[in-house]
């Protein structure tokens, strides 16, 4: 790609020792396995080409489970138009020399910039961008942390932003709702509703669900705020989840399942702002 302009701002090295990581910080150019992934990736997203885009990467947002991967990149390449015309890599740490955590900002042909946490490392000698990692809101104006004391809301008193309905989603999944939504609220925390439980055992509670509202991303999710809930819930059952701004478009709610091996899940829901 002939626009990108690649910059190291630094590179820091981690060196391994019992009990103890000591982290130096070096001045060096960035390792040509770097740049040679990152470009290879940036030409497939531009090129449309979701099959180069799945061999060249893994995901943490689907692990296990590449079909939904797949759909995800070619439904998400369909519904955006925009490219990217350079990047710049702005830190880079070696956690050993098969992996490597680093910083890219992207600026795309739109004029939208956006700084992308990845990770590279070799698998059956290939390296290979570990994409799907939590990409911060930048439009965020407290920590979560800082959220102020709130009374639940109540549904009948409040705007139903959007609803979901799933049923037999595989035990380690992330999925979206279908809907999407603007968030608008002074509070800065929504309501859930929602019911959720194993597809065949309605009493098992060896599972959670993680509830994020978020942008969805090529390369990583923006998120707003977040909340999990343990167990089977086989009635109405309210959380209240925390955001991190007071507005924020283009919303979906993110589905992060995490049960035993071989179950499958149902659930259904709202999501409520005052």
């Amino acid at each position: 790609m002939k626009l990108k302009k690649i910059i190291l701002i630094s590179v820091f090295l981690l060196l391994a020792i019992p009990h103890l990581a000591i982290a130096s910080e070096e001045k060096q150019s960035i390792p040509d396995f770097v740049t040679k992934s990152l470009d290879t990736l940036f030409d497939s997203v531009n090129d449309r080409d979701s099959t180069a885009m799945l061999n060249l990467s893994e995901d943490i947002r689907f692990v296990d489970d590449e079909v939904s991967r797949a759909e995800f990149y070619e439904k998400d390449m369909l519904e955006r138009s925009e490219k990217i015309e350079s990047y710049t890599v702005t830190s880079l740490a070696s956690k050993s020399e098969s992996e490597y955590v680093i910083t890219v900002e992207i600026l795309f042909d739109t004029g939208e910039k956006v700084s992308v946490p990845f990770g590279l490392k070799i698998k059956e000698g290939v390296w290979k961008v570990v994409m799907g990692y939590d990409i911060q809101n930048p439009e965020s104006d407290q920590s979560l942390s800082d959220a102020s004391p709130f009374e639940s809301l109540s549904p009948a008193a409040s705007t139903q932003l959007c609803n979901w309905n799933f049923w037999d989603r595989n035990y380690s999944t992330t999925f979206y709702s279908s809907c999407s939504f603007d968030v608008n609220t002074s509070s800065k925390y929504l309501y859930l509703n929602l019911q959720q439980y194993q597809s065949d055992n309605y009493t098992n509670n060896n599972f959670s669900i993680t509830y994020a509202v978020v942008q969805e991303g090529w390369f990583g999710d923006t998120v707003w705020g977040s909340t999990t809930v343990s167990g089977s819930k086989t009635s109405a059952t309210g959380a209240n989840l925390y955001g991190n701004s007071t507005t924020f478009n283009g919303a979906k709610i993110r589905f992060t399942i995490s049960g035993v091996h071989g179950e499958t899940y149902d659930g259904f829901g709202e999501v409520y702002q005052s």
